[in-house]
């Protein structure tokens, strides 16, 4: 696993600047969240990390390797694994083949996993989730948690530098929401993992962060851990955008 580093990204979608100049840098083996309200550039910006989007300026390393800027590398070659807000699971396949997907051929120059190592690596990555026991169970047999655990693995199986999540935990009940994020947090955690999630929940990103990016109007309104976003915020505006609070003039 790698670090991740974005450096005066611009981005656009004809005339409308969505990201103006962003800079963040998650270390290797940490968390990082970025958080903003809807239309401030969030999903654009991890769609220009995993190369789903070209960027008009700046650059974007994952570790050492640029992968965005004096040179363009694509999405298939950036050892990217990305979890989507909806598991878009394969429906004609089980568990264990969702996970093993990914670790049919290697595209970006990782491991080739064969016969008895795929389905040891299968076998492992379900046992780490907690599924081992639905590794032929179909998708539509699965809880929401469920099918959003066996994307994850399945974003992690070919052995990923970065994982990016976008918003995974969505479209489940306020409950649910919580357990799952716990759960994700402690597979990445035991994977070292470096990732990055993109919600729009305040409470999730300050949970899940080591490095938390509060992101409004395509810019970084402000970065730190979670405690120092909380404690210490830059402005009134993030202070009430990450937890109530009073603002007095003076």
């Amino acid at each position: 696993m790698s670090r991740v580093r974005v450096e005066a990204v611009t981005a656009s979608f004809d005339t409308l600047v969505v990201l103006d100049g962003v800079d963040l840098e998650i270390p290797h083996g940490q968390m990082g969240a970025v958080v903003g309200p809807s239309g401030s550039g969030k999903t654009t910006l991890l769609r220009t990390i995993s190369g789903l989007h070209r960027p008009d300026a700046g650059r974007i390393l994952l570790g050492e390797r640029e992968v965005s800027g004096s040179t363009w590398v694509p999405p298939e070659r950036r050892r990217v694994g990305l979890v989507p807000q909806h598991s878009a699971l394969f429906p004609h396949l089980t568990v264990a083949e969702n996970v093993a997907f990914g670790l049919q051929g290697s595209s970006w120059g990782g491991p080739t996993w064969k016969g008895r190592e795929r389905a040891s690596r299968v076998r492992d990555l379900l046992g780490l989730a907690g599924l081992a026991e639905l590794a032929q169970r179909m998708p539509h047999e699965l809880s929401g948690g469920q099918q959003q655990r066996v994307a994850l693995m399945r974003a992690l199986a070919p052995g990923p530098e970065v994982v990016l999540l976008d918003e995974p935990f969505g479209a489940l009940d306020a409950g649910l929401r919580v357990e799952l994020r716990d759960d994700v947090v402690r597979v990445l955690q035991a994977a070292g993992a470096t990732a990055l999630l993109v919600t729009h929940d305040q409470e999730e990103a300050l949970s899940f962060a080591d490095r938390l990016f509060v992101l409004r109007g395509g810019r970084i309104a402000q970065s730190g851990t979670p405690a120092e976003l909380y404690e210490a915020p830059a402005s009134g505006w993030v202070a009430t955008f990450l937890g109530a609070g009073n603002i007095v003039t003076a």
